[in-house]
């Protein structure tokens, strides 16, 4: 047992020792998927990675973190949540090294002081603070799996959010989203008829609430904002076709230098993705939300 236990612990270790040899680029470039689409007639590329709960790739990608990162890394007891943290911080590092096509040491330095053509310009170290100068960034992270959009786009937001049953939807609505758009959501609850009916509209429902989300978090990252802006500084209604239509909302754009958003929602990575971008010239403020088939 004990000869098994000492090859077993050489293996692992010859395993961190070949992972922290190896340059972002052998880390990431054969797994992270990588898809080019246009949205709304703008080019962007999204980037997908899954963490993997593999202590000698995280110790790999730790090495190549900030003192503070890896600070933070070490502080996170939970395995898994230290593998998500560091592999998706090192992600951003290769990303934005491939981008910009820096060295990782000067992205490092960039790290002190990001500036605003990132959405996460102004959130926590737990949020994504790498910048581009010629390109817009956002991110979204659900479970495993952390997304990345660029484009030259002079500003971009993206979110996914996956459905729960767990949770009161409406309730939620009521405290973080307008009146409009809880109204929107209670007016689906009011059917009247079969349970089978009921139990539809109950689902109608829910995907609205996961939609509008969506829909209001891609806005904020748009605005180069978090969450602590507040989803009701974002206001979607119907129009007389009852498509989703973005309404106008002056604490929200005061932020956005005279940006007024568009909204796309594409399917990709298996996921349905809310995506804000500048509009085209014959687009205006209540254009639809469109939807792009893969």
């Amino acid at each position: 047992m004990m000869h098994i236990s000492v090859s077993l612990a050489n293996k692992t270790s010859d395993a961190i020792d070949q992972y922290q040899k190896a340059d972002l680029d052998a880390l990431f470039a054969q797994e992270t998927r990588i898809e080019k689409r246009t949205v709304n007639e703008t080019p962007v590329t999204f980037f997908c990675w899954s963490a993997k709960d593999d202590e000698a790739l995280t110790r790999a990608c730790i090495s190549h973190l900030s003192a503070a990162e890896e600070r933070k890394a070490r502080q996170l007891l939970n395995p898994r949540d230290r593998h998500r943290f560091a592999q998706r911080r090192a992600l951003h590092r290769w990303l934005n090294q491939r981008i910009n096509r820096l060295h990782p040491l000067q992205i490092v330095g960039d790290l002190e002081q990001p500036n605003c053509r990132t959405n996460a310009c102004h959130t926590s170290l737990d949020q994504p603070q790498l910048d581009s100068p010629r390109h817009a960034i956002s991110w979204t992270t659900i479970g495993d799996m952390c997304i990345a959009a660029v484009s030259e786009a002079a500003s971009l937001g993206i979110d996914a959010e996956v459905p729960s049953n767990s949770i009161d939807f409406l309730s939620i609505a009521k405290e973080e989203f307008t009146v409009i758009e809880s109204g929107l959501i209670e007016a689906r609850l009011r059917v009247a008829g079969s349970n089978s009916e009921k139990a539809a509209a109950f689902s109608e429902a829910r995907e609205l609430f996961f939609r509008l989300w969506r829909l209001k978090e891609a806005g904020l990252k748009f605005f180069r904002q978090g969450l602590q802006q507040g989803l009701a500084s974002l206001c979607f209604r119907k129009n007389d076709n009852g498509e989703l239509v973005l309404l106008h909302h002056p604490s929200a754009w005061e932020q956005a230098h005279g940006l007024i958003p568009t909204f796309s929602e594409i399917d990709i990575f298996g996921l349905n993705l809310a995506v804000a971008l500048p509009p085209r010239d014959d687009e205006s403020l209540h254009s639809p939300i469109a939807t792009t088939t893969p």
